[in-house]
């Protein structure tokens, strides 16, 4: 409905109660606007489908932004390690199946986690990014664009504010492992060292925070036109608080890790959504013991991004309201974490150093160790593969498949074509259909050519006109008050709408064995 307004030239007020930013209302309206789409009818899967697509892919590119800039870089990780993180990502079968649903999630997520590359250069880099001395606009240049990024995300869902928990804790975690300790002169190095690395970059930090704000107020006050829409963005978090404790989606504090690092059977087949993801990210904390193992730099890069990702998933945890699209939040430092962590592992068994400057010999028993791993890893890359593609294709709506949360049945296409039949031989059919209920979603989308029918929360007082509507699609709140109404008789039938969620539909008697004397209409009774 939000993005038909803004199709449609109705304008966008943001709404606190529903606690889901503008942000991808507004991108797929440009998006769709430019394809010559300008109406809910018009609306084509493969549009709406294309924005969150392109964050998809974005979330798994933007993990190239820690990749070092130069040898003297200091604030990056090496090349290696953003290919294993890549691939991670984009063997996923999370952020794959995610990637095409129409949910502010990906969108957050892929600008967040980009952002905090940028921003980590900006606070520990070298020379050249940012730093006074290392060039004003390139410096200027990462702190507006890592402000743009983050601002989308803020703009985009309310749980960008744990995001931002979840990195607080990390650069914590990595300051005081860093050596600064918790007696009361190693926290005197600590905030000594914080203040003295970020002297002389106050300036880039302002820019992107500045930055950051104003693409925030612009989207929740609709491009000037409703600035009440940033107050309610403050106002939202009530709400949203409010929603913590479960709100319909209760899950146990282990579901996460239990649903995604898990295994499950679908028939004689094994699957675990990110079970490679989960080992990798055990391993990891282990090899940070032994930091004399590590290449300069990646060392407090990977107790950082693992240290996020790990509190993330922890108050996700806590919190009561889970869904499966939450845990994408998750991912992106993991897979950086766990990139660093494999190349780590893999230089000490090939005993290759960690120079940066120069060349590095490798003995015969490194090269053929390095062979080894990286049979290894096409094994695993392939194994990832097909597990994707069995989750994300061939079980992508299979109850059966965790992933497969909240989806539409096939009764829905069942509608669409009776409607065709009766339409035919019903004059008006479409401006007297009458939908009554709040419990239909997604059936507004397959149904989106009915631009007549009459969509309402509740059955309407004094409407005589619906009384003898053709068809009528009631809910179990709405159901009894509606047929008390109804004139005539009816056949009625239960449409299957989400595995777990039944509407009542009702198709007028007469209407129906007039469709039903056609010659094909026993094949639409079946």
């Amino acid at each position: 409905y939000t993005l038909s307004c803004l199709l449609e030239g109705k304008g966008y007020l943001y709404d606190p109660v529903e606690y889901h930013g503008p942000v991808l209302y507004y991108v797929a309206a440009w998006v769709c606007r430019a394809a010559g789409q300008v109406s809910h009818a018009e609306l084509s899967v493969w549009m709406v489908r294309f924005v969150p697509a392109f964050f998809g892919v974005a979330m798994v590119v933007g993990v190239a932004l820690w990749c070092r800039w130069g040898r003297q870089c200091s604030g990056g990780i090496g090349m290696g390690a953003v290919v294993v993180a890549m691939a991670l990502g984009a063997l996923s079968a999370c952020a794959v199946y995610y990637a095409r649903y129409f949910i502010q999630e990906t969108v957050m997520v892929a600008c967040f986690w980009a952002a905090v590359p940028l921003v980590w250069r900006m606070v520990v880099g070298g020379r050249g990014e940012g730093e006074p001395g290392g060039g004003f606009w390139r410096g200027v240049l990462v702190a507006v664009a890592a402000g743009v990024l983050l601002g989308v995300a803020v703009a985009s869902k309310e749980t960008w504010v744990l995001m931002v928990a979840a990195v607080v804790v990390g650069a914590v975690a990595t300051v005081f492992a860093d050596g600064a300790g918790f007696s009361g002169g190693g926290m005197v190095r600590m905030v000594r060292g914080i203040v003295a690395g970020l002297r002389g970059r106050w300036r880039w930090l302002g820019i992107f925070a500045g930055v950051a704000g104003v693409v925030a107020v612009a989207f929740f006050s609709s491009f000037g036109e409703n600035w009440q829409g940033v107050v309610d963005s403050v106002k939202t978090y009530w709400h949203y608080a409010g929603k913590a404790s479960g709100a319909g989606h209760e899950k146990p504090a282990g579901w996460y890790v239990a649903t995604f690092f898990g295994k499950f059977n679908v028939g004689r087949r094994v699957f675990s959504i990110e079970g490679v993801t989960g080992v990798l990210s055990v391993l990891v904390p282990v090899l940070l013991c032994f930091r004399g193992w590590w290449c300069r730099g990646e060392w407090r890069a990977a107790v950082f991004t693992w240290t996020s990702g790990a509190s993330l998933l922890l108050l996700y945890s806590l919190i009561g309201y889970k869904t499966p699209w939450l845990f994408l939040g998750v991912l992106p430092p993991l897979w950086v974490a766990s990139g660093l962590g494999v190349m780590t592992l893999a230089r000490r068994m090939c005993g290759v150093g960690c120079c940066v400057a120069g060349g590095v010999g490798v003995s015969r028993r490194g090269a053929c160790v390095a062979a080894l791993c990286m049979v290894a890893g096409a094994v695993v890359c392939g194994a990832l593969y097909k597990n994707c593609w069995w989750l994300t294709r061939r079980l992508a709506a299979d109850e059966r498949n965790p992933l497969a949360y909240a989806h539409a049945v096939d009764d829905v296409k069942r509608v669409t074509q009776l409607a065709e039949r009766m339409a035919a031989v019903e004059e008006g059919f479409y401006a007297r259909v009458f939908i009554a209920g709040s419990e239909y979603w997604p059936l507004p989308w397959y149904l989106r050519h009915w631009t007549a029918a009459h969509w309402v929360g509740v059955p309407p007082v004094g409407r005589e006109e619906f009384l003898d509507a053709p068809m009528v699609i009631t809910d179990a709140v709405t159901d009894a008050e509606v047929a008390s109404r109804l004139r005539g008789k009816y056949f009625m039938d239960f449409l299957g709408l989400r595995p777990g969620v039944l509407l009542y539909l009702r198709l007028r008697e007469d209407l129906w064995q007039r469709i039903m004397a056609q010659p094909e209409g026993g094949e639409v009774a079946k």
